[in-house]
């Protein structure tokens, strides 16, 4: 692995270091149950819908990680790496809406 690979590689686990402490920070703070309190929910449904969405943005966090670190690695090759990312996105939308609306419908 050449250097800039392995600048790119460190720089991709900050990133991902700093990524998970703002989700954990939101995640002390409450901001997401207050959101959705403030929208509206009741007070335990927001809190389920908080920790479930936490929990998927964590999954999200290391799936990105993952997939972004094959293609700095060399085991993918750019066209590769966006159709990959493309799909991923796309399908961490769709589970972070499914959880939304899961929650939503269980409170109406």
């Amino acid at each position: 692995m050449n250097i800039m690979r392995r600048v790119a590689q460190f720089i991709l686990e900050l990133n991902k270091i700093q990524t998970e402490a703002v989700i954990r920070l939101n995640g002390r703070l409450n901001v997401y149950k207050m959101l959705y309190t403030a929208c509206g929910l009741p007070e335990e449904v927001a809190a389920r819908l908080e920790q479930k969405i936490i929990d998927a943005l964590y999954r999200g966090v290391d799936e990105q990680h993952a997939l972004t670190s094959q293609w700095l690695k060399g085991e993918s090759d750019l066209l590769e790496f966006l159709d990959r990312y493309k799909d991923w996105f796309r399908e961490h939308m769709d589970r972070c809406s499914r959880i939304t609306a899961e929650e939503l419908s269980a409170a109406a």
